[in-house]
C-alpha cells in the first residue's frame, strides 16, 4: 500500500553535479555538487514548494582530506556520484524514513548506485554510493526520478561551493527567490 502524504508535507530532494571543463580531468580538476531539499513540490516544474535546506561542496579527490568519498578525479561523473552520495546521506541522517522523491538528471549516477551499471573508474566512490543506496533502500520508501530537474538551485549551489560543504536554510518560497 502506497502512503499518501499531503502535498505540503512531501519532500523532494534535487541533486546535481557538474564539472565546468569535463575534459582531460585530473585530481586537480574542479568539480562540485549540490542538493536542495524542498517541501511541497508538486513535481511539475513550476518551482512550487519551500526550500528548506541547501547543501553544496566541491568533489574531494585527496584521500587524506576529511570528507573524501573515493573520487580520484574531478569530473562530471564524480560530481554526480558525490551529489547522490550526499543526498543519500541526508536521507539517512535527516530523512527520518519519510517517503521522499529524489530527482536528478544523471542516468549514470542512478545506474551505478542501483548496481545496474559497473563503474570503470572511481570504483571506491561508486562502491560507497552503492552501499548508501542499499542502506537507504532498506528503510526509506524513496521514489527515484531521473530527469532534467528544471531546478536551477542545485546548479547555483555547485558553483557557490567552497572548501567544505555549506548548509543554508531558507524559508522563502521558490517564487520569492
Amino acid at each position: 500500500m502506497v502512503e499518501r502524504v499531503p502535498l505540503g508535507e512531501r519532500l523532494t530532494l534535487y541533486f546535481d553535479g557538474s564539472c565546468q571543463h569535463n575534459r582531460d580531468v585530473t585530481s586537480d580538476t574542479p568539480a562540485g555538487w549540490g542538493l536542495v531539499v524542498v517541501r511541497g513540490d508538486a513535481g511539475v516544474g513550476r518551482g512550487d514548494g519551500e526550500v528548506i535546506e541547501e547543501h553544496s561542496g566541491r568533489v574531494i579527490t585527496d584521500s587524506e582530506e576529511v570528507g573524501w568519498l573515493g573520487a580520484e578525479v574531478g569530473s562530471n561523473n564524480t560530481a554526480e556520484l558525490t551529489a547522490l552520495a550526499h543526498t543519500l546521506r541526508w536521507l539517512l541522517t535527516e530523512g527520518g524514513g519519510a517517503a521522499v522523491t529524489l530527482r536528478g538528471d544523471s542516468k549514470y549516477a542512478l545506474n551505478i548506485a542501483s548496481g545496474a551499471w559497473r563503474a570503470k573508474a572511481n570504483r571506491e566512490l561508486a562502491a560507497r554510493v552503492q552501499m548508501l543506496w542499499t542502506e537507504v533502500s532498506a528503510f526509506s520508501p524513496a521514489t527515484i526520478r531521473s530527469c532534467c530537474p528544471a531546478w536551477p538551485l542545485p546548479n547555483i549551489s555547485i558553483f557557490r561551493c567552497g572548501a567544505t560543504p555549506e548548509k543554508t536554510i531558507s524559508n522563502k518560497r521558490l517564487s520569492e527567490r
